[in-house]
């Protein structure tokens, strides 16, 4: 066994490429693969961010650039103008006075700052500023599959991650998504790196980068933790105590702030909102929002007690107290809320109709078929970035179980983790379909440098093994 700078295993294919008997598809493909070989990794990081950066900038132009934001991207980006207006990071409430808060971490607040700073306080500053982080998920998500496939794989993932409808749409608003997917993937590769190194550094760099992504969403610290414990039990504990320490270090300014403005060293204060809103009567009771969540202040039995919360800080314990009491009482409802939310969450027919429901399901519906199916014809083995990836879609699952699954937005972040899979599968039957023989050139077109962490790994036949 070879083993690279990743400590991957490696096996090592010697084939035959194919010639113009083969079909002219065949020799195209060929073509293709061997062009793709020749290129270094740092040529391909920059191809496939130029590229992700004009898909979406392409987009924004055509959905308006200017537009003015609403819901959640509005209080993001209004807090990004407080910011840089010098009132700290803070919202402006009902009273119409300017209040520090904590509702949401800082994170996706603090990046749009960066663009009103630098291009001014207007909606189009922080959708370029969105566009420019969020094009880094097309190298990572390569540099990702790299892990698990050969080169073209691992291009078909990129470009996936180019392509893929919903993330296109949400890199392009002032919302979490287009900083935290780039610091997820980000974060899973410097914990592989940390798990294949052995170096401290590693785990300190890879515990900083979940520390990082947790100040854009909070739903990453138990994958964090996840991640620490496994590296401890693999290599030494040790490491996995520098890799909580690495998670500690961007969040202790925020930790700090919020333990001498509100008393406490807090995270956030929107749990408890997003708690009771996922789980009361009304989600119970009406078949239109199963599974869905519904604002607190929308439901009449706790709209008063909710109003006379003096402080966030008060609101957000209140709500939790009110949904669990809710739980307690009404126990019997627990597994219908469970399989609501889940069912919800991972159906890929949406409420909303037309080209939305089409996108959808062109999308996140095939992914589903293709990982299917890969599972179906055993392309798939046990690897540590399958079960870094396992780790995450079960943290996701337990968050919408306890909150919910936030719709296609939350999702987002489980879909795309998956396309390298669903990526080899494709590959597997392009492989076998354009090829001669399905034995005989079942990897035509595969590159020499084998097939990372033996994850794939069909028919060999005129293929040498080489194990050193």
């Amino acid at each position: 066994m070879n083993i690279d700078e990743h400590g991957m295993r490696q096996i090592k294919l010697r084939f035959r490429w194919p010639s113009l008997r083969h079909g002219r598809v065949q020799f195209y493909l060929s073509l293709v693969v061997q062009w793709l070989e020749a290129r270094s990794t740092g040529e391909l990081f920059v191809a496939f961010y130029a590229l992700a950066f004009s898909v979406r900038l392409s987009v924004c132009f055509l959905a308006g650039i200017a537009s003015p934001f609403v819901a959640d991207a509005k209080e993001y980006f209004d807090s990004a103008v407080l910011l840089v207006q010098g009132n700290g990071y803070a919202r402006l409430l009902g009273d119409g006075l300017v209040h520090l808060s904590a509702k949401r971490v800082p994170g996706t607040s603090l990046f749009l700052a960066l663009g009103v700073l630098l291009f001014g306080e207007h909606e189009a500053a922080a959708r370029v500023t969105a566009i420019v982080v969020s094009s880094f998920s097309a190298p990572l998500m390569y540099l990702f599959a790299l892990r698990v496939a050969p080169k073209v794989p691992a291009t078909l993932a990129a470009l996936s991650c180019v392509f893929y409808p919903s993330w296109v749409f949400y890199s392009t608003t002032a919302l979490s998504e287009p900083f935290l997917v780039p610091l997820v993937l980000l974060s899973l590769l410097l914990s592989l790196k940390a798990l294949d190194s052995g170096t401290s550094r590693s785990a300190l760099s890879a515990g900083i980068a979940w520390g990082a992504a947790t100040l854009v969403r909070p739903v990453t610290i138990p994958m964090a933790g996840l991640v620490a414990l496994h590296l401890g039990r693999r290599s030494d504990w040790k490491r996995g105590m520098l890799l909580c320490l690495g998670l500690v270090v961007p969040l202790s300014p925020w930790l700090a702030r919020n333990y001498f403005v509100f008393g406490h060293p807090l995270i956030a204060n929107q749990g408890g909102e997003v708690f009771l809103g996922a789980n009361n009567p009304e989600v119970v009771q009406l078949p239109k929002d199963h599974g869905n969540w519904i604002n607190p202040m929308d439901i009449p039995e706790y709209r008063d007690k909710l109003k006379s919360a003096p402080d966030e800080v008060s609101l957000d314990r209140l709500e939790y107290q009110l949904g669990q009491i809710y739980l307690r009482q009404n126990p019997r409802i627990i597994p219908r809320l469970v399989f609501y939310k889940l069912q919800r969450w991972l159906t890929p027919i949406t409420d909303t109709g037309g080209k939305v429901r089409i996108l959808v399901l062109t999308s996140y519906g095939v992914l589903w078929l293709l990982l299917v199916v890969g599972l179906l014809r055993r392309i798939y083995v046990s690897c540590a970035t399958l079960a870094l990836v396992v780790m995450w879609s079960l943290v996701q699952a337990a968050f919408t179980v306890v909150y919910w699954g936030f719709l296609t937005r939350g999702r987002l972040l489980l879909e795309l983790v998956w396309l390298p899979w669903a990526c080899l599968t494709v590959w597997d039957f392009l492989a076998r379909i354009l090829s001669r023989s399905p034995l005989e050139n079942s990897l035509t077109g595969l590159p020499s440098s084998s097939v990372a962490d033996g994850v794939f790994a069909p028919n060999l036949k005129n293929t040498e093994v080489l194990i050193t």
